[in-house]
């Protein structure tokens, strides 16, 4: 289960390597995600809302 205290409206993109996870915004900026939080939103995938 994804942690509550990250708003993942937020994320845009989550890239892991062998030696970390990192996750971007919409605007290309680097977001702090603790690792394993990085990590479950790569294994399960994070809410998304749709603007429209």
């Amino acid at each position: 289960m994804l942690s509550e205290n990250v708003d993942w409206s937020q994320l845009s993109l989550v890239f892991q390597a062998k030696a970390n996870c990192v996750c971007y915004g919409h605007k290309a900026q680097r977001l702090k995600i603790v690792p394993d939080t990085c990590n479950a939103a790569i294994n399960y995938g994070w809410i998304v809302t749709n603007k429209i």
